[in-house]
């Protein structure tokens, strides 16, 4: 049962707040996010990682980017075709560029980063969050929920 506290495993979901500036940033990307990679069941394919979680849990620090991990694997097929042909990236790059994108560049065979100032959204295919527990958090419903396990979380009712 999900009581919005709890997914429908019974793993509790922590409600945390993104520090600025991701959540602006997040709030600006999210739907040119979940557009570009959907999951099929009414979330994005996505998780949200790295150093602007941590930061939004243990407020120890300032992020200068959001970590997205395609979630899927259809996600991850697209991303990589994207990766090896860059007019396949067309329309993701043309909907950042709309949101405020100042440069975008291809790290490697497997992340895409897009620059924004005075922050980035780096998507990659690979895990960006450790697996260390099973911990759930819930950024407020405006920006997303996202789980630090990299799982997706179950839609709350």
């Amino acid at each position: 049962m999900d009581d919005g506290n709890r997914g429908c495993d019974g793993v509790k979901i922590e409600h945390l707040v993104l520090p600025e500036p991701g959540r602006s940033l997040l709030k600006k990307t999210h739907a040119i996010l979940a557009r570009q990679f959907p999951d099929g069941n009414r979330e994005p394919g996505f998780v949200v990682g790295g150093g602007t979680m941590l930061a939004a849990r243990w407020k120890h620090r300032s992020s200068r980017d959001i970590d997205v991990r395609v979630s899927n694997k259809a996600g991850h097929q697209l991303l990589s075709r994207m990766l090896d042909e860059p007019k396949l990236q067309t329309r993701l790059n043309w909907s950042m560029d709309r949101a405020g994108a100042v440069h975008r560049r291809r790290l490697d065979r497997h992340q895409l980063i897009y620059f924004f100032e005075p922050m980035a959204v780096q998507a990659a295919r690979v895990d960006l969050t450790p697996r260390i527990r099973r911990d759930r958090a819930r950024t407020s419903r405006r920006d997303s929920r996202q789980d630090l396990s990299g799982s997706r979380l179950p839609q709350a009712h």
